[in-house]
Order: C-alpha cells, then structure tokens, then sequence
C-alpha cells in the first residue's frame, strides 16, 4: 500500500472577510523545497485534476476533518483548483463547521501561516540546479490540501509522534491564541526535546555527542517559529 507524501510551503493564505472562503497558491512550479531537495515541475497536476473528481480540504492533513471538497463546485464545501503560469492555484467556500471556523480564525490570527499538501508520486526524474542534484516531480496524485501551522517541516507526522512525550498541538494553539507564556513554552520545549531524540528525524551527524539530530533547514525553521511565537506575540 503506497503512503501519502506530505509537501509543505509558506505560501500566504487570504481569507476573505465574514465568511468560510479561502485562497491562495497551493504549490508554486520550480520552488525548490529544502528540506526533500525536490521541485513540483509546471503541469504536474495536470492530469489529477482532469481524472480525479475528489480531493479535499482539510485542517492539517486529518482527513476527518475534510471541510471541502473538489466533487462540489459551488457554495459551501466547495474547491477549486487550477494550474496557472504561477503555480497550482485554489479557491474554497467551507463548510459551516467547527473544524473550518477554527481554521479561519488562525488564518486571520495567523496563526495557520501556510499550506501543505498531501500526494502519491507518479512520475518523477532527477535533475541538476545550480550544481546540485534534486528530484523533479513531473507527475502526481492529488490526494488534499491544507491550511497548517508549520509549512516549512512535514509537522503532521511530528506531531503525531512527539505527542507520546506531551507535546499537545491543540494546546500550542490555543496558548498562542491567548498569549499564555506558559503554555507556548512548555509545547516548544516538548517539541525540542522531540525532534532532538527522534530516530526517524533526518540525520546530519552521528558522533557521541549528536545522534539524529534534525537537519540544518528544520532546526532553522523551528528556531523562527520560537522567535515568532516567543518574541512577537508575548
């Protein structure tokens, strides 16, 4: 059975006033992503888009949570996705429900600051950029689309897993919506911890002081995550 990859891009999100409707680039063609060392080659949803009559839109990768869906192209639940000279393109008008109503508040709160998709590679080839090597996606399967709150690390999985040590996604949020010192800090430092121990994080080194630590990039991403949160909203 094929797992789903998950792509992340701090690409803004609008949310329009008074209302469950959403927009904004999903993917923008020839953005290389760091952390995977990948591109999304122009036309690369193409052939999703023609053939597959369902792809959703959920809140941070939880399919129970879909709120909207490409089989409705009108009114409340509704997606629409396009391929322009920029990127993948979308437009939502979400259903009345709880899950949608928190996701436009934390958009406008931004708080959810960036989308992440979730897909199975098709087609895919290598190619040289400025003297490095990175995989091109030529073709995939749109599976859906998300708001999140980390786009620059594929946090849905994270999260998962450092919730075994504490670490509560939903309190994060909630902390940094009531801008309680307390609670953002202890989830960062759950978080710190996690991504410090985890096996299955990226590798940079293996020596006696450092075992699986988190790549460069990710460590960098986390760092302006705790600035953001700790140093603008406290």
């Amino acid at each position: 059975m094929k797992n789903i990859e998950i792509r992340n891009y701090n690409y803004e999100v609008r949310a329009e006033k008074d209302t469950l409707k959403l927009s904004g680039y999903v993917n923008k063609w020839d953005d290389i992503s760091e952390c995977y060392s990948e591109r999304i080659a122009k036309g690369a949803f193409s052939k999703t888009l023609q053939e597959k009559s369902r792809i959703l839109v959920c809140y941070n990768h939880d399919i129970s949570t879909a709120m909207a869906t490409t089989e409705n192209v009108e009114g409340a639940g509704s997606l629409r996705l396009s391929e322009d000279n920029i990127g993948l393109y979308f437009e939502t008008e979400l259903l009345d429900v709880s899950e949608a109503r928190d996701c436009v508040k934390r958009i406008n709160g931004n708080v959810l600051s960036g989308m992440s998709f979730g897909f199975y590679p098709i087609k895919t080839r290598k190619v040289e950029v400025n003297g490095r090597s990175i995989t091109e996606q030529l073709e995939v399967e749109l599976i859906e689309i998300s708001p999140v709150i980390f786009p620059a690390y594929n946090s849905t999985e994270v999260f998962n897993r450092a919730e075994e040590l504490g670490f509560d996604i939903n309190s994060l949020l909630k902390g940094i919506e009531e801008r309680n010192p307390e609670i953002i800090r202890r989830n960062i430092s759950l978080l710190e911890r996690f991504l410090e121990v985890d096996n299955s994080v990226k590798p940079i080194e293996k020596d006696i002081t450092t075992i699986n630590v988190l790549d460069n990039h990710s460590r960098e991403k986390l760092n302006q995550l705790k600035q953001k949160i700790l140093g603008k909203l406290l």
